[in-house]
């Protein structure tokens, strides 16, 4: 009977033993399998790529309000006009921004006025007053709102066009000299002129030979072709003198 107690017992412990050991097994089985540290993973994220800015270009507007192009048929350009331009711009009652642009070889020249110095109306205003005085010649264009084409020439290593006057009164000799009296009936047309007109003679011979290089600037274009008829009909008396408008003064020295 004792024998049977004593092996119940042992049998009891040595079961309870072996339950705590597969207990510890499994717990530390498990605690193993949920303390293993998440593998490190990196996470990429895509970088765009970089952003061009892209400007729109508005195209260049290169217009003038107001382009004036002195030009020239074969004798230059009109110097009485192109002066009598000038100082309407220099003695505008708003100061007048301008460069001359010398574009031609027998003294073209362009005004390319902005006008920004003036309101709207008051460019229309002075373009106005601009052709009033413009229209007097019928060597010069007139353009509004418009391109300035014409760049200026560099300078040139010859002789620069000759001065051009409006009338050129030569008197020449055939070897007895010039015609005198002519000479002295158109001098004294020229001093007792009603508008004084300035001349210089220029003597170019050895007999007397005289020309009279007139500019004519005091007079207008009327004028000018009232002055040049009566003078005509002075120097067709005679048969020693020669006669040239819009020329140059070939003797000048």
């Amino acid at each position: 009977m004792k024998t049977i107690v004593h092996l119940t017992i042992l049998s009891a412990v040595i079961f309870s033993y072996n339950s705590c050991k597969n207990k510890k097994s499994t717990t530390t089985s498990a605690s193993s399998y949920t303390t293993v540290p998440p593998q490190n993973t990196t996470t990429v994220v895509p970088v765009p790529p970089p952003t061009t800015t892209i400007t729109a270009t508005q195209p260049q507007n290169d217009n003038v309000r107001f382009i004036v192009s002195f030009y020239s048929i074969g004798q230059g350009i009109d110097l009485k006009a192109n002066d009598e331009f000038v100082k309407f711009l220099d003695s505008y009652q708003k100061k007048i921004s301008y460069t001359p642009t010398h574009w031609g070889r027998e003294g073209e020249i362009d005004y390319c006025l902005a006008l920004t110095e003036l309101s709207a109306s008051e460019q229309t205003e002075f373009v106005k007053k601009a052709n009033e005085i413009l229209s007097k010649s019928n060597l010069v264009h007139q353009k509004e709102n418009a391109k300035c084409e014409h760049k200026a020439l560099p300078p040139l290593n010859v002789n620069p066009a000759p001065d051009i006057f409006r009338m050129v009164v030569s008197f020449f000799s055939t070897a007895a000299g010039i015609d005198g009296k002519i000479n002295d009936e158109f001098v004294k047309f020229l001093d007792t002129y009603p508008k004084k007109i300035a001349y210089e003679p220029t003597h170019w011979g050895r007999e007397g030979e005289i020309d009279y290089c007139l500019k004519l600037s005091e007079l207008s274009t009327a004028e000018q072709e009232d002055f040049v008829k009566k003078a005509k009909v002075i120097l067709s008396k005679s048969s020693l003198v020669n006669i040239n408008e819009n020329a140059a003064c070939v003797h000048k020295h």
